[in-house]
């Protein structure tokens, strides 16, 4: 069929660029009065037209128009196609509930994180002089994590709260 058209398509440009003369000359070779066909042709132009005036879509217009449209659709599938899971995303409901793992760091590595925390924290009362808080910490951490007192740190801490003790007063317990 596309070379049917192009064939039909070259025939009209040639027809078009023929003088009058030569169109007139050719019409009345092929047994056509050029007359008549110039009144049907005007009629039939006056039918298409609703101004009155003929236009002319020539095949170069039509291939313009189809790719200008084609264009479009290209554009607009485009644009749906990236923009559908944006879309979609909007409307998906967020999933909420318990992770399903429970929890993700061992209830051991919590302790030993708390108690290095409190551990930290005592040896900070020890530097400022305040053993009683220092003692309160150290036995804290002790309970959450009784590896912790091998710490050389806590270790002299410890050593420090028994040496701040005063004869006349209750010794600081340890648990």
């Amino acid at each position: 069929m596309g070379r049917r058209r192009g064939a039909v398509d070259d025939e009209v440009e040639r027809v078009l660029a023929l003088s009058d003369e030569d169109l007139d000359a050719e019409l009345k070779q092929a047994g056509a009065d050029p007359e008549k066909v110039r009144e049907r042709g005007e009629a039939l132009g006056r039918k298409l037209a609703p101004g009155g005036n003929a236009s002319t879509v020539t095949p170069w217009t039509r291939r313009v128009v189809w790719l200008a449209a084609a264009a479009l659709g290209v554009l607009v599938v485009s644009f749906a196609a990236v923009s559908f899971s944006g879309i979609m995303a909007r409307f998906r409901p967020l999933p909420i509930g318990p992770d399903e793992g429970g929890l993700s760091v061992p209830p051991e590595a919590l302790a030993r994180e708390q108690a290095a925390t409190l551990r930290e924290q005592g040896l900070a009362e020890c530097v400022k002089g305040t053993y009683e808080a220092c003692q309160q910490h150290l036995d804290a951490a002790m309970q959450l994590d009784p590896a912790g007192e091998t710490d050389p740190r806590v270790v002299r801490a410890r050593e420090g709260i028994a040496a701040h003790e005063k004869p006349g007063k209750p010794r600081l317990r340890s648990p």
